[in-house]
């Protein structure tokens, strides 16, 4: 028994091996804002950890609901498209397949937790999903830029600039006046303090935005000028934190 068991762990990393060789060549992955076991959008803020999480390698991903970029798969498949199924009743496991232009699964990971509250089983098998990426997920090698992709580039950057612009008159302004928000960059970072307390840390991705994640919230940060600016959801309802710079 324990030799047919071998037999087939090595099977199973053989095929995560054969699917590695498939998944470079990828640019972006999209990410759904709500998956089927989900009751409403990023709920548990599962998804914007999954972005994180995929930043981490690298790896240019965005929300199905967000602009997304206008090469994607123009001229032939450059996007994944991220299916997570969730499965398991003692306890939870989270399959995060990655799927072609044809729905055809390029690569899987897979990862269980037996907390038995939903937010934390669901961060833990994330999490402990997402480090298997290392094994076969290699960041895209853009070519040399010609003048389509520049134009590409400025036509995303605008289009970022006008979904900012949108952002900062629909979200809920915050009145920072009885704390003092501040950020500083270092080691390739910003680091967000309340009151000159760490409050969180935000991180630059592919797609020219910022992670945030800190202890009681995460959300998404850009710059207006001098000012850092930080998008997150509370009680479905978004809000803006404006950090300065720290003097």
């Amino acid at each position: 028994m324990k030799f047919v068991c071998l037999i087939l762990a090595l099977f199973s990393l053989q095929l995560i091996n054969s699917q590695s060789n498939s998944v470079k060549g990828f640019k972006y992955i999209v990410i759904q804002s709500q998956y089927g076991f989900q009751n409403e959008v990023n709920e548990y803020r599962l998804n914007e950890l999954i972005q994180f999480e995929l930043e981490k390698y690298d790896l240019a991903s965005y929300m199905n609901t967000s602009v997304l970029p206008i090469d994607v798969n123009k001229g032939s498949c450059n996007t994944l498209f991220l299916e997570v199924i969730k499965s398991g009743t003692l306890k939870q496991t989270l399959t995060f397949n990655f799927n072609d232009c044809s729905q055809e699964v390029i690569a899987s990971v897979s990862a269980s937790s037996r907390i038995k509250k939903f937010d934390k089983a669901y961060f833990e098998a994330t999490r402990r999903a997402m480090v298997q990426l290392a094994d076969f997920v290699e960041p895209y090698q853009d070519s040399k830029p010609d003048l389509e992709d520049e134009f590409i580039e400025s036509t995303q950057k605008e289009e970022s600039e006008k979904i900012i612009e949108r952002r900062i008159s629909e979200s809920v302004q915050i009145d920072n006046d009885s704390v003092i928000l501040t950020y500083k960059r270092k080691d390739g970072k910003l680091e967000l303090l309340k009151d000159d307390e760490l409050y969180a840390v935000a991180r630059l991705t592919r797609s020219g935005s910022y992670i945030v994640q800190g202890e009681t919230m995460s959300g998404v940060g850009f710059f207006e000028g001098e000012v850092f600016i930080v998008e997150y959801f509370e009680n479905n309802q978004s809000k803006l934190l404006r950090f300065t710079s720290y003097q």
